[in-house]
């Protein structure tokens, strides 16, 4: 199984469809709580039967960077399936997520990241992002602090305001 079937999310249209099909109001169509079909090219298809891990993550990563997400959502998913205690495939798909709207996922997937890699600054920063995103400004100050105190002298983590309110 999947991190995300793990986790209760719904991963192929047939599971929207049947969560779709229960709910108790009939003028609701499963149709409806589908954005869009979800549509794997061939080289995706190829990656996710055949691939690695390694392959299923540069694949996500490369969709992502043009822009397809769904698709790179799927690689992202199957790399984390394949390897689970790997935290770099799991910061990428917060980024999808992150890209998509989905910030509640976006940030269980940076806090996952956090789990495996405590000490690396970036997946502290990606969350505080999400959180800053969502409102939480208490929580992402506190994340902000331990990226800043993980990389005292990167720029970036120099700049960040926690006076915010």
């Amino acid at each position: 199984m999947t991190w995300f079937k793990n986790k209760g999310f719904p991963t192929s249209k047939v599971e929207v469809q049947v969560k779709a099909d229960s709910l108790s109001e009939p003028n609701i169509k499963s149709e409806q709580l589908i954005e869009k079909p979800l549509l794997i090219t061939e080289r995706t298809l190829k990656v996710l039967k055949n691939g690695s891990y390694k392959d299923c993550l540069k694949l996500g990563e490369t969709l992502k960077k043009e822009g397809k997400l769904d698709e790179a959502f799927t690689a992202l998913e199957e790399a984390i399936a394949l390897h689970p205690n790997y935290s770099w495939s799991y910061n990428s798909l917060g980024k999808v997520l992150e890209k998509l709207g989905k910030l509640d996922k976006a940030a269980i997937a940076y806090r996952q990241a956090i789990k495996l890699k405590p000490k690396f600054p970036w997946y502290h920063y990606n969350l505080g992002q999400v959180l800053e995103k969502q409102g939480k400004l208490e929580e992402a100050k506190t994340i902000y602090r331990i990226a800043q105190e993980l990389y005292p002298n990167l720029s970036l983590f120099q700049n960040i305001n926690l006076t915010k309110k």
